[in-house]
């Protein structure tokens, strides 16, 4: 069974297991749940060492993932299945919108930020081009997520005012 690990920031938080195609199972880990400051992931998911499963699970991580002809794309793209919520975390969980990375065992949340230099004009013409996919998404760069249907791009702009996804 493969297990992710998730992460708010650098902290880890529990384990996200692969049941079948479409079923997962979160638990909590004890140390945040020894933690004070531990809040739950979701009203549905409440602070216990019990493990978690179904409908509350398979909805809150689900949603960390792009949503509509983005979630379509980058499925085709990494030959996974729009239904394979965990296969397509696995691939481009390390960095979610919101708080929590989702991370494969061996590997721990980094710092370092992975950008690539771009011009104001690429960007244009990528979204003119591709509707706000990522930029690399057969990669190591895109591991990158961004929920919702609309189309995005995360960037960095430095001091010197250089652009870069």
């Amino acid at each position: 069974m493969k297990k992710l690990n998730v992460f708010a920031d650098d902290v880890l938080v529990g384990h996200l297991s692969e049941g079948d195609r479409v079923s997962m199972f979160f638990t909590y880990a004890h140390d945040w749940l020894a933690n004070e400051s531990a809040t739950p992931l979701s009203p549905d998911i409440p602070l216990s060492d019990q493990e978690f499963r179904g409908e509350p699970v398979m909805s809150f991580f689900e949603n960390l993932l792009p949503e509509g002809d983005v979630l379509e794309f980058i499925s085709k793209a990494a030959q996974i299945s729009s239904s394979n919520v965990f296969g397509l975390l696995e691939r481009f969980g390390g960095d979610t919108a919101g708080a929590f990375s989702l991370l494969p065992e061996e590997m721990l949340p980094s710092d370092e930020p992975h950008y690539l230099p771009v011009t104001s004009q690429e960007i244009k013409q990528w979204f003119n081009k591709s509707r706000g996919i990522p930029l690399d998404i057969v990669g190591e760069q895109a591991r990158m997520s961004l929920s919702g249907a609309q189309d995005k791009m995360t960037v960095f702009i430095d001091l010197n005012g250089a652009i870069t996804p």
